[in-house]
């Protein structure tokens, strides 16, 4: 037996892609990277933090707080950005839609043990709002250095 059940026609709908809204305001991502997570107390290492806005329109870079523990002295930052007492000064530095910033750091811890860098990034969209990029937190293992290394001295 056949059935003869009508079928509804379906009707046209106006439909959006989910997630859309996360375009239509600044959206800066940021990571960390580490050239090795293994460093000496009292030597120089360095680490960059990359920052790139995801959306379609531009935002301005503020400041990075929280950038390092307190056992570590920042001994040189990329570019014209200004380490001040608590944070990094971005100096309003523009990111474009789909632009890229890289700031390359070289700091110093000055005592041993195991240490995580989970900086905040604020940047501020073109509708005047705060907002914050966290990165995923990166580990570094600070050991003190050898006799060895202390009888050759530093370098």
């Amino acid at each position: 037996l056949i059935s003869r059940r009508s079928f509804e026609v379906p009707s046209p709908s106006h439909e959006q892609p989910v997630g859309l809204e996360r375009f239509e305001s600044a959206d800066v991502q940021s990571k960390i990277f580490m050239t090795s997570n293994v460093v000496t107390s009292g030597e120089e290492f360095s680490f960059e933090l990359e920052l790139f806005n995801s959306s379609n329109v531009s935002a301005s870079l503020v400041r990075v707080e929280d950038l390092l523990p307190d056992d570590f002295e920042v001994s040189r930052v990329s570019g014209y950005y200004k380490m001040e007492e608590e944070y990094l000064d971005l100096k309003g530095k523009r990111i474009g839609p789909l632009g890229t910033v890289e700031i390359t750091l070289k700091a110093k811890p000055t005592s041993k043990g195991e240490y995580t860098l989970s900086p905040s990034v604020i940047y501020l969209d073109d509708s005047g709002e705060y907002r914050t990029s966290i990165p995923e937190p990166a580990s570094i293992m600070v050991r003190e250095m050898g006799i060895l290394n202390w009888l050759r001295g530093k370098n």
